[in-house]
């Protein structure tokens, strides 16, 4: 049995819609294969969930307090959006081109699936390590299972054995360096969709980047997105790198007899961080020119692209604007607790303001500042976490004023979840003007349940005039947002889509503990999409 109703509530809504993702999906025969396998995964990750939940099994895996285990979203959440995508795709497809399109969604499917499902068997097998102090002989015997498993994987899914050894290794990686590194930070699901999502992107991209550079390089088109790649590649590389010169650079102090104090210690992981931020930028440029994603070189591409249309410096001095206005309140807030709240508001009044403009018109820049603005995001948290001179300890003390429960002094993920919240759905629609809607998730949710959702307690335990409140106002604002903003009208199956997503979303709003800014725009985007 799952531990409380909220647990519950939330594993039947995650159910419901997969439910609604398979019987729409379920339209083209063709899609009968991914079907079955999200399916399969969904009830592996529910009986996961059950299992983890019981008998306080959770608190095994240092989750964030106060959440559930979250496994079953977690894992379907990805395999979800991208079988959304399937059917988009489908919709669109009319040439010999858009079809091969549509078998490399499939693949990227089934990748996504093949990572979870390694997750999942990596849970099982930590859970059943942690339970007890197994002996050698059954530990050596429950990754011998696991490895039976991938090996079952490689065999019966349509992904390479190299594909699904990258997917397995990589996204349990990643996780287990969450669980481990940040304890009591994030949901197992969170860890698990995280995971999920790195493994399968970087697995696309260093896939992609190989069939491009062997032929015929990147085009024009696909410059942007691959700034993406590039940027993530470069952000996974700093912590190695900032441990390998902090090692470096103590074993030569200790060659040349330097004996470190306590003073020194500070300048020495702030030498350690920015050397390993400079090699880092480096090997990104890097590989960006080095697989001709990009003509010229990094900085004057960027500035060149900006310049190219003069919407987009309008839009960079609106930002700066809106930025500057939003940071009175940061000065004027006190010490209590509805005065933070307020301030914390602010953020999702200046998202509204400030990506609406660009959704309408400029969404491939949108795409490349949300990828910088994603890079400096992680920069400063990492300054922040590694308390790195002289920027660590003002921006320590600014962030943790506007922190909530979710948030720990170890990782702030308040910030993080907004923004990737709404970077998503436009990093994942492409270019295809299907559903235009599906571009503007991320802004939708935010002001459908930030202004409509009554909460009354700190606790944040919602109430069914909440959860109404918080549906009409989403699709008040999703209607608003196609006829004034967009200049077009519903169709029947768009009408239909969009009641369904709307719906969806508020359950999901009113049981899930995740982080609900990161869950609620992914959980819009994939409905809107039916």
């Amino acid at each position: 049995m799952l531990p409380n109703m909220d647990d519950y509530g939330e594993v039947v809504v995650t159910c419901l819609i997969v439910l609604v993702r398979v019987v729409f999906s379920l339209i083209d025969y063709r899609f009968m294969y991914e079907v079955l396998g999200l399916l399969c995964l969904s009830s592996a990750a529910f009986f996961t969930e059950v299992a983890v939940s019981r008998n306080n099994n959770l608190r095994l895996f240092n989750p964030r307090l106060d959440t559930s285990a979250g496994i079953l979203m977690g894992a379907v959440c990805i395999p979800s959006v991208l079988v959304g995508r399937l059917v988009q795709r489908k919709r669109t497809a009319s040439t010999w081109l858009d079809f091969n399109q549509l078998e490399d969604f499939k693949l990227h499917f089934w990748s996504s699936v093949t990572a979870s499902i390694g997750l999942l068997v990596y849970i099982w097998v930590a859970l059943s390590y942690r339970q007890s102090s197994m002996s050698i002989k059954r530990e050596r015997k429950s990754w011998m299972i696991f490895a039976a498993v991938i090996l079952f994987l490689a065999i019966l899914l349509p992904v390479k054995v190299l594909n699904v050894a990258f997917l397995v290794s990589f996204s349990i990686w990643i996780m287990n360096h969450i669980i481990q590194v940040f304890p009591h930070c994030t949901s197992l699901g969170e860890a698990v969709l995280v995971s999920n999502g790195l493994a399968v992107y970087l697995s696309n991209a260093f896939a992609h980047v190989f069939d491009k550079t062997l032929f015929d390089g990147y085009s024009k088109d696909d410059s942007v997105p691959a700034i993406l790649q590039g940027i993530l590649i470069g952000l996974l590389c700093i912590p190695w790198l900032s441990k390998v010169v902090a090692t470096g650079l103590t074993k030569f102090l200790v060659f040349c007899h330097f004996k470190q104090k306590n003073t020194k210690e500070k300048y020495h992981s702030a030498i350690s961080f920015y050397i390993a931020l400079f090699v880092a930028s480096i090997i990104t440029i890097g590989w960006l020119q080095y697989f001709s994603v990009l003509d010229k070189f990094f900085f004057t591409w960027v500035l060149e692209f900006v310049l190219q249309d003069i919407r987009r410096l309008y839009l960079c001095c609106f930002w700066a604007f809106v930025i500057l206005m939003s940071a009175i309140p940061f000065y004027m807030v006190k010490s209590t607790k509805f005065e933070q709240i307020m301030v914390r508001k602010v953020f999702h009044v200046m998202v509204v303001v400030m990506f609406i403009p660009a959704l309408t018109s400029q969404q491939t820049f949108l795409h490349l500042a949300f990828s910088i603005a994603l890079a400096v995001f992680v920069v400063i948290e990492m300054i922040r976490i590694m308390r790195v001179p002289p920027l660590g300890e003002p921006v320590h003390r600014f962030m943790t004023a506007f922190t909530d429960a979710r948030d720990s002094d170890l990782l702030i993920l308040s910030h993080f979840s907004l923004l990737i919240g709404c970077a998503l759905p436009v990093w994942l629609n492409g270019s295809t003007h299907d559903r235009p809607l599906a571009r503007f998730a991320g802004v939708a949710s935010v002001a459908g349940y930030n202004f409509g959702s009554m909460r009354l307690t700190q606790t944040s335990k919602k109430t069914v005039e909440g959860t109404i409140t918080g549906i009409i106002s989403m699709f008040l604002a999703s209607i608003f947002i196609q006829c004034m903003l967009l200049s077009s009208s519903f169709t029947i199956t768009e009408l239909m889509s969009l009641t369904v997503a709307v719906i969806g979303t508020g359950l999901v709003e009113a049981y899930t503990t995740q982080l609900d800014n990161f869950i609620l725009p992914l959980i819009f985007f994939t409905l809107l999409l039916v």
